[in-house]
């Protein structure tokens, strides 16, 4: 709204992370029938079947290799966001389809980390504070201001930036959480960009299936 100061714009964003969350929605984020549990083991299964690259301690790549993805993938969320707004010129091209893209890959490879760590229950990385944006996203749609797609890109790069933190203090209780955090941040974008936050990531997990020729598919 036009009369809201940055101060009130940053509490209601500290509002919605703090907010109870909703065990239901949470197995219901990415799509009706898919859970995040089943997208973790369909990003497992063809990171070793399809890439050879196995998400275990037998793998070359730690932790930290998956943590600076997440990083990489938040920064192109973030330019994405600055084409779509109009901040650069080179960068006019890009649109809210781009940064669903962007939002995408986050969560692929949140997944990624999510499973190297061992957390194999992904419903309960979620279940931390990742779902509430399913109760509160007509909020969010209404108030499509241009300050609040900025402060959930932003967001994406703090969390992003938390995760790394806890995964270099290989601290696994705190890496749960900050990817809720994480995946909170992507949902609520989304929204803010009016995607459909479930529909993009199966959609880009699928398209990324077909290029690689590979059957895994949610």
């Amino acid at each position: 709204m036009n009369g809201e100061s940055d101060w009130e714009r940053g509490a209601l964003v500290r509002d919605i992370l703090n907010r109870p969350t909703a065990s239901e929605a949470a197995r219901k984020l990415l799509h009706p029938d898919v859970t995040f549990k089943a997208f973790a083991e369909a990003t497992r299964k063809r990171s070793a079947d399809d890439y050879k690259e196995p998400l275990d301690s037998t793998s070359a790549y730690g932790p930290e290799h998956w943590a600076l993805m997440i990083q990489e993938e938040a920064g192109e969320v973030a330019g994405a966001v600055i084409g779509m707004l109009g901040m650069k010129k080179r960068k006019n091209h890009l649109t809210a389809v781009d940064v669903g893209k962007e939002i995408a890959d986050v969560v692929a490879y949140c997944a990624c980390l999510a499973v190297r760590c061992g957390l194999v229950d992904f419903n309960k990385v979620v279940s931390k504070d990742a779902v509430t944006f399913a109760m509160f996203a007509d909020e969010l749609r209404q108030r499509a201001s241009f300050r609040q797609v900025v402060s959930w890109a932003l967001m994406i790069q703090v969390y992003s930036g938390r995760v790394a933190d806890a995964v270099l203090e290989m601290d696994r209780v705190t890496v749960e959480a900050k990817l809720g955090g994480l995946l909170s941040c992507c949902a609520c974008l989304a929204i803010r960009c009016g995607l459909d936050f479930q529909e993009i990531v199966r959609s880009k997990f699928n398209e990324v299936s077909d290029r690689i020729n590979s059957p895994v598919k949610i």
